[in-house]
């Protein structure tokens, strides 16, 4: 198998792409209304096995690694040219009509498209002395919806600056105080990245929260006119097989605060959405021109 870049088109097969080319867009236009790909039109005669062709294959995925199967695949005997162009991410195929149909039929078996993967999760933080009795009402809930296409990390973030009361300072002769404050950021992450995703969806997913509440009285100075605020920390990295349309809930880690304890329980599901595919163009090459 030949291979080459886009920059070397015109020493190689210029003249064939021009003719060719022109020929074929004028076809495609007329029976599809110059949609690629559209199948709805008159359909392409058979053409000899030995008949030379252009084919044109619109990837869904990077060239380069595509390229790199059809390389291992076919021989040089095997007459094939392959030429590439990363900027457009597409495939240029010069060679018999069945050399190049079973480039194609390879080329759409490696070639699938990524699939575009939706993430629910909701994060809900608990009082650890709740009555074991008495219905869990969590304390905070936030959700957030995710997408990315599959082998694609997506992530989200939101957070504030917060001032919070870090002491109290004594004049001299025991009349005032000063409180002095201090900034703390607040907020969450919660980042996905999928792994696989075939029946099921494979996924590392990392939850960071920290928030902000409010001391009890017996935790107050008396000098202080305010109670003081303190900040929990939580965070969760794990890895989750997750089933379309089912949820699964996990535990994080929770640091921090003076209050009674805080449990945090993190609730994720996934749906897939449709593929694209593979588009292809094809035409026969012109006698002479070679």
């Amino acid at each position: 198998m030949q291979r080459t870049s886009v920059t070397e088109l015109h020493r190689l097969v210029l003249p064939a792409l021009l003719v060719t080319l022109c020929l074929s867009l004028t076809s495609v236009s007329a029976q599809t209304d110059g949609r690629p790909g559209d199948d709805t039109g008159p359909a392409t005669p058979a053409l000899p096995d030995d008949a030379e062709r252009l084919t044109l294959v619109y990837l869904n995925r990077p060239v380069r690694g595509v390229v790199d199967t059809l390389e291992a695949l076919f021989e040089s005997s095997d007459g094939l040219l392959v030429v590439t162009d990363v900027d457009a991410n597409i495939v240029i195929l010069r060679g018999s009509a069945a050399v190049t149909e079973k480039a194609v039929r390879l080329l759409k078996q490696v070639d699938r498209p990524p699939r575009l993967l939706r993430f629910d999760v909701s994060i809900a933080v608990f009082s650890s002395a709740q009555d074991d009795d008495s219905p869990r009402v969590p304390l905070q809930t936030d959700t957030f919806q995710l997408a990315t296409l599959s082998e694609s990390s997506a992530a989200v973030q939101v957070g504030q600056q917060v001032q919070i009361a870090s002491g109290v300072q004594m004049s001299s002769g025991g009349r005032s105080f000063a409180r002095s404050y201090q900034q703390e950021n607040v907020g969450t992450l919660v980042k996905v990245d999928p792994r696989k995703s075939e029946q099921s969806i494979l996924v590392d997913l990392t939850v960071e929260k920290s928030w902000l509440e409010s001391a009890l009285a017996d935790n107050t100075s008396e000098v202080d006119s305010a109670p003081r605020s303190t900040v929990y920390n939580s965070t969760l990295q794990t890895t989750l097989d997750l089933t379309p349309g089912q949820s699964q809930t996990a535990k994080a880690s929770v640091s921090g605060g003076t209050n009674s304890g805080r449990e945090v329980e993190i609730t994720i599901s996934a749906a897939f959405a449709e593929p694209s595919s593979t588009q292809t163009n094809s035409a026969p090459q012109q006698s002479g021109a070679h």
